[in-house]
């Protein structure tokens, strides 16, 4: 009995791994060719590790890799993809921050202590739940125009996915993370492309009108483990 027990347990960790080493070779076939295709540094390390890229599109550095987080009861852990977009220079509102819940342990690293609820643009355009910090209310509120609102709600709404814009007078950055892993080399493209958008019209400088929200992919989440 006990044996038999055994053995179903260890085809099921067999099973496992299997899978998971099945998505790890697919994500890194499918980063190696987007690194390729846009002149990236492609990093990956041992056999079992995931890969990494760091580059420039479209003037713009971006970073793609996978991170591992504490689960809720932080027994063990979880991996996400991150995707890290820098927009080349910074913004002149004082320094602000605007993140999903989920990003409230990174939120805490940033120095800002004020603390103010933008008045939603449209209907369902924001959400009191997003966690707003800033140097200078008034600054960042102004900065702030429905456009870009909305922008960032339509990224920060994503279904399983956490995110952060954080930026001072020097550089701004948005990062998203997710469970999936990314495996489809079209799929990559096309949510980095979204990301690279929305950073663009979130860029100081723009009127509302330019800064409409791109057409973010909604579900980045397949259902299947990160490697």
């Amino acid at each position: 009995m006990w044996f038999f027990i055994w053995f179903l347990l260890s085809l099921f960790v067999l099973g496992v791994f299997g899978w998971s080493l099945l998505i790890l070779e697919a994500q890194k076939k499918a980063w190696r060719s987007y690194a390729k295709k846009y002149g990236m540094e492609y990093r990956t390390g041992r056999f079992m590790d995931s890969p990494a890229l760091a580059g420039r599109i479209d003037k713009r550095r971006v970073f793609i890799y996978t991170n591992a987080k504490q689960t809720a009861d932080l027994r063990g852990q979880r991996f996400v993809t991150v995707i890290e977009i820098e927009m080349g220079h910074g913004i002149p509102a004082g320094g602000g921050l605007f993140a999903t819940a989920d990003m409230a342990l990174l939120a805490d690293q940033f120095n800002f202590s004020d603390t103010f609820v933008p008045m939603a643009g449209a209907k369902n355009d924001w959400n009191s739940a997003y966690l707003v910090r800033c140097r200078d209310a008034k600054a960042v509120e102004a900065y702030l125009t429905p456009a870009r609102q909305k922008i960032l709600h339509t990224i920060f709404s994503m279904k399983n996915a956490a995110a952060l814009f954080v930026f001072d007078e020097h550089e701004a950055v948005l990062r998203v993370e997710t469970a999936d892993p990314l495996r489809d080399p079209e799929r990559l493209e096309k949510i980095v492309t979204q990301f690279l958008s929305a950073i663009q019209k979130l860029a100081p400088g723009k009127t509302d009108k330019e800064a409409q929200p791109a057409a973010i992919d909604a579900d980045l989440t397949e259902n299947q483990p990160n490697p």
